[in-house]
């Protein structure tokens, strides 16, 4: 009996990951310290540099529209063409959207020369925005899915918990690099540090990605498109994507208008300076902390970083739709506290706070997806967890430059405008409990 015993233990052990595995987590890696490294002060930075609040909420609409719509599309693509040729098409369109945003100005004078004097430097930004958007859109697909293929029941789990830890580590060192330029006002450079990372991405995608190996049968894009329909047509589910958007529109306002309460001087940091500084000296007596706008993601990152694994565990066997709930109300104090308060300890707490809020309600929306949608459509379900995303940068990213420009910057009433974000996470909560109470036992997969 020993023997049986011990080959089932083999069997069950967990598989080694291949090194195409590890080749997808660097990319990951870069990639989000890319994108991370330059929305960290990205909102503040259009601001004072190129356009106004309005402008980029249209900026923000575009880019994160393409960026949540394109991978529905382009995995099949991929599927078909390969995913390495996909891969070294992204990394190019991205490294000339960073090079891009980052030298607008030139392309403007180079555009003046050529005749173009009226261009301003707006349209061009938002050109490679949209370049920026296509390339990422590419990207995320491709990197899931050398994942999924490259784990089996064994590892996957693991696999994809190291995914989703290479990006936050990502996100968290970016924006530190990125504070630390904000603060000697060379923001610029981190576009160039975006590019050369994707440099790395496609040197890495040339010399060392290997095609993981494909499933028996490829499906067409008359079988993807049929599928994706399939998902429309489940009205109940849709609706519950809808509702979850309202989270992401007060998230997206918290987080570019967190920037400009800093940026524009609306909060004085300067209890948290003196504290951190005071523990700073003691290390190095040149020590000197300045709290600016990408600190708000190193927050934001390290939290998640920090307390993801804990937050999962205390929710892993919470009822899906309450959780969602209770996440959206963490987050919600956020903007609640920064409508009463300009207390700047109050401000970090509810950054804390809002992040846990994030941890909490977010993943228990993709489980409960990958829970309860048909087993041959999984994938498919999944990938539209994406649009509550989209939706909120579709409806909501526009009105939120025009309604900080009358508010904050005309009439100076910064509390209503935190009451207006802080109703976006209420309104969601209240309907998230209806949709509780009368569609959620009847929200099934059957088609």
């Amino acid at each position: 009996m020993a023997e049986p015993a011990a080959a089932d233990r083999a069997k069950k052990a967990r598989s080694k990951f291949p090194r195409t595995y590890w080749v997808v987590i660097v990319m990951e890696f870069f990639e989000r310290f890319a994108f991370y490294g330059m929305m960290a002060f990205l909102a503040d930075y259009f601001v004072k540099n190129v356009g106004n609040h309005e402008q980029w909420g249209a900026l923000r609409t575009v880019l994160f529209m393409i960026l949540y719509i394109v991978p529905i599309l382009s995995g099949a693509l991929a599927e078909k063409v390969g995913y390495k040729k996909v891969l070294g098409v992204a990394f190019l369109l991205m490294g000339a959207a960073y090079l891009g945003v980052g030298r607008s100005d030139y392309c403007r004078e180079v555009l003046a020369s050529a005749g173009f004097e009226n261009m301003t430097a707006v349209p061009i930004f938002f050109a490679f925005m949209i370049v920026l958007g296509l390339g990422g859109g590419l990207f995320k697909p491709i990197i899931s899915g050398t994942i999924a293929r490259s784990t089996d029941e064994t590892n996957s789990t693991v696999g994809f918990g190291i995914y989703y830890w290479s990006i936050n580590v990502g996100s968290f060192l970016a924006s530190l690099v990125a504070a630390h330029y904000v603060e000697q006002n060379n923001e610029e450079i981190m576009f160039i540090f975006a590019a050369v990372c994707v440099g790395l991405m496609l040197f890495n995608n040339f010399f060392f990605y290997r095609e993981p190996s494909k499933p028996g049968k490829i499906k067409s894009f008359a079988d993807t498109a049929s599928a994706i329909g399939t998902v429309f047509t489940n009205w109940r589910f849709i609706v519950l994507l809808v509702i979850f958007s309202g989270f992401w529109a007060m998230y997206n306002r918290s987080q570019d208008s967190a920037l400009w309460l800093l940026s524009e001087n609306y909060l004085d940091m300067t209890p948290v300076n003196d504290f951190v500084t005071s523990i700073g000296v003691k290390f190095h007596e040149d020590f000197q902390f300045r709290f600016n706008v990408a600190h708000v993601m190193t927050i934001n990152a390290g939290v998640i970083i920090v307390l993801q694994v804990v937050v999962s565990y205390l929710v892993r066997n919470a009822p899906p739709l309450p959780t969602m709930i209770v996440g959206i109300g963490l987050a919600t104090t956020f903007p609640l506290i920064t409508a009463l308060s300009t207390n700047p300890w109050l401000f970090v707490l509810g950054l804390v706070l809002f992040s846990i809020g994030e941890i909490t309600a977010y993943p228990k929306l993709i489980s409960y997806v990958g829970l309860i949608a048909p087993r041959d459509k999984v994938a498919i379900y999944m990938g539209f967890v994406f649009l509550p995303i989209f939706f909120a940068s579709m409806f909501f990213d526009i009105p939120n430059g025009w309604v900080w420009d009358e508010l904050v910057v005309k009439n100076k009433d910064i509390t209503t405008y935190w009451y207006i974000v802080a109703g976006l996470g209420v309104f969601t909560m209240v309907c998230l409990i209806l949709y509780h109470k009368l569609l959620g036992k009847k929200l099934t997969f059957e088609k």
